[in-house]
């Protein structure tokens, strides 16, 4: 599999034998290898993926940039990486390098296929002929069988052939795909195992949107997508469910060097302004309220300075911001607020530039599928303007 890194072979090798030394030993040969057993092998892997996911939390970027290569080399399988994004203790960059290592190894891989002819109707996709007598499926699927379910997607409210293409196109040649189809008066549940789209009678070829169509409805059914609130925080509000330090909601807090260490959970209902250092903090207040508010979290206004770290909780129905005074030198060491927010800059501007690139070079592109894209760089766009203000707020 073909990897699009724009990174020197010999910085990719040097990190990842940094990586693979931070670990457990490996066995010096195979044999070693396989009398250590699948434990070690495990260990040692696990050992290079943390050693990478610190990488991936440097200030350099140069250094970020190489761990992604590495990891991409690495190929720990999709599973293991799945299983490290969904923990809670990832910064906004960990997650998203590790995201995108599993989208090149996706779009660089091969596609699978059905083998079926279809075309929609008011409450499912038919199933007009099964074109390939070879593929698994026409052991399992029968002409005029009505697909209501494929996998997560449903197409009994809105059954949408590129839908189903996409959703399709969205697994793996030879993966067990569950379905629930019409078959006469009854409706029956099936595991179907794809195909290849190679090995189709007369493939064709597919289009970047529907590889971009069939990336977007994996990253959902793995639980990798995220709503706008949470892109705006840069968390998800599934991943805080620590009850806070202190439920009681103060009238005002000032935060001074000595409180260092503290921490301050509250909503402030009030107009009440607040300080740092006796500074009123009334326009970073606004900046930040108008900023999560207008992703939906309905966080009333906290204070963000450069020496504080935050975090949005959950708190019954009302979202509360967890405020952790911390020490310059833990700020300059890219422990506090300040440097994780340069860094989501750079990632939202590295995503727009992506999109925006998509949009100008790919002139086949699907309606539906243009639209989404341009939306998304609309709404990163604002976001990234009410995130360089920040950027300049705290950098005063």
């Amino acid at each position: 599999m073909t990897h699009r890194h724009s990174f020197s072979t010999f910085a990719t090798a040097g990190l990842l034998g940094l990586a693979l030394c931070a670990g457990p030993a490996m066995p010096a040969n195979g044999d070693d290898a396989a009398k250590a057993g699948p434990a070690t092998a495990t260990a040692t892997e696990q050992g290079t993926l943390e050693s990478l996911l610190e990488a991936f939390a440097s200030d350099d970027y140069s250094r970020r940039e190489e761990a992604s290569a590495a990891l991409a080399a690495l190929n720990p399988g999709d599973d293991k990486i799945i299983a490290v994004i969904h923990r809670r203790d990832l910064l906004p960059e960990q997650r998203e390098r590790l995201i995108g290592v599993l989208r090149e190894r996706f779009l660089d891989g091969a596609r699978p296929a059905l083998g079926i002819q279809m075309q929609p109707q008011p409450s499912g996709i038919l199933i007009v002929n099964v074109v390939n007598a070879g593929f698994p499926a026409a052991r399992v699927l029968r002409p005029n069988d009505l697909i209501l379910t494929l996998g997560d997607a449903d197409f009994r409210v809105r059954p949408n052939l590129e839908a189903l293409r996409h959703t399709i196109l969205s697994y793996e040649p030879g993966e067990f795909v569950p379905m629930v189809i019409r078959r006469g008066d009854e409706d029956v549940s099936l595991s179907v195992q794809l195909g290849t789209f190679a090995g189709l009678n007369a493939p064709g070829s597919l289009s970047r949107a529907d590889i971009v169509g069939a990336w977007e409805a994996r990253a959902r059914r793995l639980g990798l997508v995220r709503t706008a609130a949470e892109d705006a925080i840069g968390v998800s509000p599934q991943a805080l469910r620590t009850p806070t330090t202190d439920g009681r909601a103060a009238v005002r807090r000032t935060l001074e060097p000595a409180h260092i260490g503290q921490r301050a959970s509250r909503v402030v209902p009030t107009p009440d302004v607040l300080v740092a250092g006796g500074t009123p903090l009334g326009s970073i207040e606004r900046r930040l309220e108008g900023l999560v508010n207008a992703a939906g979290a309905g966080i009333s206004r906290e204070e963000m300075r450069g020496q504080i770290r935050f975090e949005v909780r959950p708190r019954g129905d009302q979202a509360m911001l967890d405020v952790q005074v911390i020490q310059e030198r833990e700020r300059e060491n890219g422990a506090g607020g300040f440097p994780a927010l340069v860094r989501r800059v750079e990632e939202i501007e590295a995503r727009l530039a992506g999109d925006r690139m998509i949009l100008n070079d790919d002139q086949e592109l699907n309606p539906a599928v243009r639209e989404r894209i341009a939306e998304r760089v609309r709404n990163n766009e604002e976001l990234l303007m009410h995130l360089k203000a920040l950027v300049e707020a705290m950098g005063r």
